[in-house]
């Protein structure tokens, strides 16, 4: 037989019958393979379990967002052009980034929140028109991306967004 298959590694002789004992090359590679297939399967489930806590955390904001927004519209009848005119703090992160958008437009009026840490181009957005709530992706963004992936987890209902560069999932 070919020495390279007879090395072993942790050698300990063996009183009994004097023989080597230990791991071969072989036995080694097969446990290193097993372990890689492994982590393979288990880092793309991970990643995606890791997006989704942020898309919730996120979505958490939003609504305090939202309801902070109806509130100031009763108040003021018209809803915030910034969001420093809502009487919430959101806590502070660099990774979230909340605004609001409106111009006088009540057509384009929304609120929105986003990570732009990730790179997930992706997004919570509260139209004010239609009080919906949706998990936005660019179109660009393939279907079994990560990005359209999550908002799928949240919402299988698609719809046209004000944007048209953009899918929109409704918040179920």
């Amino acid at each position: 037989m070919n020495k390279i298959y007879q090395k072993t590694f942790f050698v300990k002789k063996s009183p009994a019958k004097g023989r080597m004992g230990g791991f071969t090359l072989i036995e080694l590679l097969v446990v290193v393979l097993i372990i890689g297939i492994l982590s393979a399967v288990a880092l793309p489930q991970y990643t995606k379990a890791v997006e989704k806590s942020r898309a919730v955390e996120a979505l958490t904001m939003i609504r305090a967002a939202i309801t902070a927004a109806e509130v100031y519209y009763l108040a003021n009848d018209q809803y915030p052009t910034d969001v420093d005119e809502l009487d919430i703090s959101i806590p502070s992160s660099d990774n979230f980034f909340l605004e609001s958008v409106y111009d006088g437009d009540e057509e384009d009026a929304r609120i929105q929140i986003y990570n732009q840490r990730t790179g997930m181009r992706s997004w919570w957005i509260y139209y004010y028109k239609n009080k919906t709530l949706n998990c936005q992706v660019e179109k660009s963004e393939p279907e079994n991306s990560l990005a359209r992936s999550v908002c799928k987890s949240f919402s299988s209902q698609k719809t046209t967004c004000l944007e048209t560069e953009y899918d929109c999932y409704v918040l179920n």
